[in-house]
């Protein structure tokens, strides 16, 4: 959703990154208690995560069993659905 546009100091803070990674945007999720923002999938790109505020119970995968690059931009997402036996495996991450 390109934060970056729209709030000046996520704008510097990518522009910073960019100096040593090649392409960086920032994406913001207000997720309400109870809620989930996405179902699981699998991101076509490499991720990093902050949360600011709140709790939220993540869990984290390895790389899903889906041929590589995926016939969809994000498995588990309006596309190509997450195997479900990935998903009955232990998470490589799981925090709250």
């Amino acid at each position: 959703n390109h934060a970056e546009y729209v709030w000046p100091p996520i704008a510097h803070l990518c522009s910073a990154l960019r100096a040593r990674l090649a392409h960086v945007y920032c994406n913001c999720y207000v997720t309400p208690p109870g809620c989930q923002a996405a179902p699981p999938h699998a991101d076509d790109r490499d991720v990093f995560v902050l949360q600011v505020r709140g709790r939220k119970h993540w869990r984290v995968w390895g790389a899903p069993p889906v041929p590589f690059p995926y016939p969809d931009e994000q498995v588990g997402k309006n596309g190509t659905p997450v195997p479900l036996q990935l998903l009955d495996e232990r998470p490589a991450i799981e925090c709250v």
